[in-house]
Parts: structure tokens; sequence; C-alpha cells
């Protein structure tokens, strides 16, 4: 599976507080999650974020690893954030969006989940996603480098300039944060 890290020129974005930051891309990135954790190491010295740094991996659905940086001065709503990075999030029918069911359309609805230990699968979105297969989402404090479960669900939830924003597909054999984010 290929990955490509994507960080976005810097773009205005319509609050005076969320502008888009960084462009690069790496078409070989590592598949092991070590080898992408060094890869995310390696990238610090070059990435500055001194805003809402979001990280989006999307593991076995095969899309390409979403990083970058939305400036804030104060405090941003999560789906502000995605906003002004043009990540697109689904929630489910019965929860909405207290669970994320979709990042930018993945897993789609006619695609064909393979999780290792369990039967193939399609998402719908009407209920609660899998425990073998689904978005965990993550709030890092870049300060002290700690990752953990986000608090509340995505449209009730606040970062402050310094926190990282992270989903993660999690496919039922581990459930880790993600990668080492890139930091200032």
């Amino acid at each position: 599976m290929s990955r490509a890290r994507t960080i976005p020129l810097l773009a205005s974005f319509v609050s005076v507080l969320a502008v888009l930051a960084g462009c690069s891309a790496n078409p070989n990135l590592p598949k092991s999650d070590a080898e992408r954790k060094a890869s995310a190491a390696d990238a610090t010295s070059s990435v500055e974020c001194a805003g809402v740094w979001l990280h989006v991996d999307f593991d076995i659905l095969g899309a390409p690893l979403i990083e970058t940086c939305v400036d804030a001065v104060a405090p941003l709503e999560a789906m502000t954030v995605l906003d002004a990075a043009d990540v697109k999030i689904t929630g489910t029918a019965d929860y909405g969006l207290d669970v994320v069911c979709r990042v930018n359309g993945l897993p789609a609805a006619d695609q064909a989940l393979k999780i290792p230990g369990h039967e193939s699968y399609r998402e719908t979105c009407a209920t609660m996603t899998p425990a073998f297969g689904y978005w965990s989402v993550w709030v890092e404090d870049r300060a002290t480098g700690e990752w953990d479960y986000a608090s509340a669900g995505i449209d009730d939830l606040t970062l402050a300039p310094g926190e990282s924003l992270g989903f993660t597909f999690t496919n039922g054999t581990h459930t880790d944060p993600p990668v080492e984010p890139l930091t200032e």
C-alpha cells in the first residue's frame, strides 16, 4: 500500500484565526508503523505549527496520510480545523458526530473491508461502528507528546493552539494513536 504525506500550502480561511500552512509530498511513505514514525520524526525540523496540527491515518483504507497545520491564536472548534483542512467527517444515523463513521468518504459504503479474523463487511453508518474497524479520534498536547482519546464528540471538541487532532482507522488488531506528530 502506498501512502503520500500532504501538507497544504498557506491559504486563507474564513476566520482570522485559521490559516493553512506548509506543503510537501512524499510518494514513498513507509509502510510499517516503525518506518512511519521514523519518517514523521525526520520531517520534524522542516515543519512549524503554532496552531492545531491535524493528522489523519487511513491505514488499511489506502488513502494518503493527511498532515497539516491550521494556524490559530485562540482555541478552535474541531469542525473549524477540519473545514480549514478540507477534511470531511460523516457520523452515524444513531449517534451523529459522536461516532465518526467516515473521513473523506472512507470507508466508502460500497467498500468491502477485510480485517483479519473477521468476515468482510461494508460500513453503513447506521449505528455504532464495529470494534474491529472504526475511526479512533485523538487529541495530543504537543508540549508533552501525550495522546489521549478525544473526550467529546467531534462536533463538541475544542482544540487549543499547541494541540494536535488525530484520526486513525483502527483495524481491530491495535488501537494506537497517530504516529508521532510533527512538532514545532
